[in-house]
């Protein structure tokens, strides 16, 4: 109930205007980071923990990181993701999406320009990396890949 009347409540312009929102969130509104954290646990977190229990991952609001062993696990999974999120009316961002190598390991980076995905972003482009996309389970699961990724 309470949920609903956040997504269906109108949204209050500075010059005093009121408008009607049809979906989501506005953004920057109080509300919006609890809400998409909530709804990437279901569309994400859950989904990749039933279909890819092998492949451990970490998101960060909507940044993820998803370790695969090679490049075409990394290449498939990303495909499956590219579904899954289709399902759920979400999409991956095309540019900041990519496969990296990572010192022997595979990670698939939905990097953004904060969080997770910037620091591992420039751990990769420090050391000449190719980058990839990614997801997470908390800041304590974040700060583990980081932690991991830099003592390679």
């Amino acid at each position: 109930m309470y949920v609903e009347r956040w997504l269906k409540a109108p949204l209050a312009k500075s010059d005093g205007k009121i408008t009607e929102r049809t979906r989501g969130t506005p953004q920057g509104g109080v509300i919006s980071p609890l809400l998409a954290n909530l709804f990437m646990h279901y569309a994400f977190d859950t989904w990749m923990t039933r279909q890819y229990p092998s492949n451990p991952f970490a998101r960060y609001a909507d940044d993820a990181v998803i370790h695969c062993q090679t490049k075409q696990e990394a290449e498939l999974l990303l495909n499956a993701l590219q579904a899954r999120l289709k399902e759920c009316h979400l999409e991956l961002h095309p540019e900041k999406t990519k496969i990296v190598y990572c010192k022997g390991k595979v990670a698939l980076d939905t990097g953004a320009s904060r969080g997770i995905g910037a620091a591992i972003a420039k751990r990769l482009a420090a050391e000449g990396a190719r980058v990839a996309f990614t997801y997470s389970k908390g800041a304590d699961a974040a700060a583990s890949v980081v932690k991991a990724i830099e003592q390679g």
